[in-house]
């Protein structure tokens, strides 16, 4: 599947998916259910994934060390 974006809604995606990884970020920081870490984990690494193939023009979230 292919998905056309005009710059300002690649760039409108873009800051979403940002957003939402650092959103993301501080969940996974205040989690202690190991279980639930790993699924925020793993959603973390498919919306970074999805950060990057959308060309971000943004900066990810400082540490996407867990």
């Amino acid at each position: 599947m292919e998905l056309q974006l005009s710059p300002q809604e690649q760039d409108y995606l873009s800051r979403a998916v940002n957003r939402y990884l650092r959103e993301l970020e501080t969940e996974i920081a205040h989690t202690d259910a190991r279980e639930f870490r790993e699924e925020l984990k793993n959603e973390f690494q498919m919306f970074d994934m999805l950060r990057e193939k959308l060309g971000a023009n943004h900066k990810a979230p400082a540490s996407a060390e867990f």
